[in-house]
């Protein structure tokens, strides 16, 4: 008796090694190149239009560091009259001054892809279809963009008009770039220089 408990004993034991074997490898190379397939996305701007910039006054622009906020955390829920905007950096960038991005801008009734190309704003209307915005900011970006890591910052209405007039508001101290808006009222985030 004693003899089959050594021999089950030397069978699970075996098993047991195999199995961690076999799961160190899925982890180590399997699902990495699942992840890198899905980080690899285009975003579709198909039909979408380069958006004409209210030009502002050069204020003083903040040196770039590789982090999106400086510390700063942001209400995530769209205030009346202005929106939300989930910003997403695509570092891979090495034929303009700046990193391109990615962005979706969320108001109470419409929502907007936004990919910026240096310093051209491409904006692009999608139907806007959810009872969380946040979330719905978040799909849109991973959905274009894959998973890449991404912020989502609330835009009141008071900072909206602060956008428009051209005049300094909170943003430009905590993020590294600042927001501008279209003409048509499509806020985005143009990063600073490299």
């Amino acid at each position: 008796m004693f003899k089959k408990f050594l021999q089950g004993l030397a069978f699970g034991s075996g098993f047991s090694v195999a199995l961690v074997i076999i799961w160190s490898i899925g982890i180590s190379y399997i699902i990495p190149l699942f992840i890198e397939k899905n980080h690899e996305n285009v975003p579709d701007m198909s039909g979408a239009k380069i958006g004409s910039v209210v030009p502002k006054n050069n204020a003083s622009q903040t040196t770039r560091s590789f982090e999106l906020n400086k510390g700063i955390k942001f209400d995530r829920k769209i205030p009346s009259n202005g929106g939300i905007l989930s910003i997403s950096i695509m570092e891979n960038n090495t034929k303009n001054d700046r990193p391109d991005s990615f962005q979706a801008w969320i108001t109470e009734k419409k929502a907007y892809i936004i990919k910026t190309d240096g310093n051209i704003p491409i904006v692009k209307e999608v139907p806007y279809k959810t009872s969380d915005p946040y979330s719905f900011a978040s799909q849109l970006i991973q959905k274009n963009v894959g998973f890449l890591k991404h912020s989502t910052i609330s835009v009141s209405e008071f900072q909206l008009k602060n956008i428009r007039d051209k005049e300094n508001s909170l943003f430009p101290l905590s993020l590294n770039g600042e927001l501008q808006i279209t003409i048509n009222g499509v806020v985005f985030f143009l990063p600073n220089k490299f």
